[in-house]
């Protein structure tokens, strides 16, 4: 985390500043704002779709970019903040661990957080998700990617279910 974190800094992605390290850990100084999850009057979701093209951009996968990961202050249509970073990874690393449709890629990150929009009132989870993908450089119809990503996560259930029956261990850990 720390790694992607100066990376971050480095390539003037917002993250929160610096406060401390040690060996085991780092420390953030405290953000002045709030998760985007609150009612965010101001902020401005294309933005939001600037950082995350940033981060693309630089070869990075976020790995959880939702509401609650992206700090903002209410008013000032920007993000203040980016956090979590123990999920990031390199969109070129290597991951012969997992299969095809489970390595790490640019999609997720956006369904990721076109997904998190649904907790808002349709019509303005609609308005939120054009801003956004404006912002990051997509056309409009390309939400339909979430339907990919979707895909993909049906599948890696079914894996699992069919997993579980197979090995008798599906009151265990199914």
């Amino acid at each position: 985390e720390w790694d992607v974190w100066q990376k971050f800094f480095l390539w003037q992605i917002p993250v929160a500043p610096f406060k401390a390290r040690s060996q085991w850990y780092f420390v953030t100084k405290e953000v002045d704002g709030v998760s985007l999850d609150h009612d965010t009057g101001g902020i401005s979701y294309y933005d939001v779709g600037r950082v995350l093209r940033k981060i693309h951009f630089h070869g990075y996968i976020h790995g959880n970019f939702n509401h609650e990961n992206i700090l903002v202050k209410l008013g000032a249509y920007k993000v203040k903040a980016i956090i979590d970073f123990t999920e990031s990874v390199p969109i070129e690393g290597e991951y012969p661990h997992l299969q095809t449709y489970l390595r790490p890629d640019l999609m997720y990150d956006l369904a990721n957080f076109l997904r998190s929009c649904r907790h808002f009132e349709p019509e303005k989870g609609v308005e939120f998700f054009k801003r956004f993908l404006k912002g990051y450089g997509l056309e409009e119809h390309l939400i339909q990617g979430i339907e990919l990503w979707e895909e993909r996560i049906d599948q890696l259930n079914h894996n699992l279910d069919w997993w579980c029956k197979i090995n008798d261990v599906e009151n265990i850990i199914c």
